[in-house]
């Protein structure tokens, strides 16, 4: 996921140098549609937005400034906050900027993130918390009795030998061994119910878990939507008209809601959308403006205009 290159200013000179070689200090020239290659500190920043949905979870882009975030306390300012820094692995939506890298490689957010999925433990389940106090019950129950069964026998004369074998047998009676097997089998059990119904559990831990549980909270941000704002309706010259087409595809009209035509007003429109971006859409000899206004008036147009 690594930027394979990065444009950054040396000695006076701007060069394209691979993201792996930059260095805290290095100066890091970035425009809209850049992956951030590293972690560092906004110099300059016109009309930043990015995209930090991979660390923070905000499908929205996030508008970004030179001006540090104050700290509140001796807390340190959580990453979504962070509105003077970029972060790498984050994609540069908006704008022009002009970094200072201050971290690389694993010292970055993203390092830290993975670094944490490496060493990280899973907590133990709430069954294996219970069955842990259990056993500690147990054990605690069964070294009570044996001592107590060991001064009975030694006040009633009993030999040693048959005193530590009748001891041993005891402690050994008082602990259930079968009972992992019957919690493995219990749970398989309840694997298998969930399978039928459509659930397949990879841990037998997770049935107990999930039936532990008693609010289930879920993020549906990047699994029912794709992170693409999509337009669906534009407003001109006193009319509404309806927009079709999903995503980066070109397939899609632009008619006006009521009689169903495009409008001649609506090339005065659109071609300010056109020429106020720095989007680069190349299908077949086509412009970028030539694509969209074929898309808005459905005429055909053979010219391709000069870059």
């Amino acid at each position: 996921m690594l930027v394979p290159t990065a444009r950054v200013r040396r000695d006076g000179q701007i060069r394209m140098v691979p993201a792996r070689d930059l260095v805290p200090g290095d100066v890091v020239l970035l425009e809209a549609g850049d992956r951030i290659p590293a972690d560092g500190r906004l110099v300059v920043a016109e009309s930043v937005e990015a995209a930090e949905s991979a660390l923070t979870g905000e499908s929205h882009p996030v508008a970004k400034t030179t001006a540090p975030a104050g700290a509140d306390g001796d807390e340190p300012v959580p990453v979504a906050e962070r509105t003077g820094m970029l972060f790498m692995n984050a994609t540069l939506t908006r704008g022009r900027a002009e970094m200072i890298v201050t971290a690389i490689g694993m010292r970055t957010e993203v390092g830290a993130i993975a670094e944490a999925l490496r060493t990280g433990s899973e907590p133990p389940s709430p069954l294996q918390v219970q069955m842990d106090s259990l056993g500690r019950r147990l054990a605690l129950v069964s070294g009570v009795a044996v001592v107590a069964f060991a001064l009975v026998a030694l006040i009633r004369g009993e030999d040693l030998a048959d005193l530590a074998l009748r001891a041993v047998a005891l402690a050994v009676a008082a602990i259930p061994e079968g009972l992992p097997a019957v919690l493995a089998l219990t749970l398989a059990l309840g694997v298998h119910r969930m399978a039928r119904r459509g659930a397949i559990v990879k841990r037998l831990a997770s049935v107990e878990s999930l039936g532990s549980a008693a609010v289930v909270c879920s993020d549906k941000t990047g699994t029912l939507t794709l992170n693409e704002m999509t337009t669906r309706a534009l407003w001109s010259s006193g009319r509404l008209y309806d927009v079709t087409g999903d995503g980066y595809d070109i397939a899609g009209t632009v008619r006006t809601a009521d009689i169903g035509d495009p409008s001649p007003q609506l090339h005065d429109a659109i071609l300010p959308f056109a020429l106020c971006n720095d989007a680069r859409t190349r299908v077949h000899a086509k412009g970028a403006v030539d694509v969209l206004l074929d898309r808005c008036t459905h005429q055909p147009r053979t010219r391709t205009p000069e870059r």
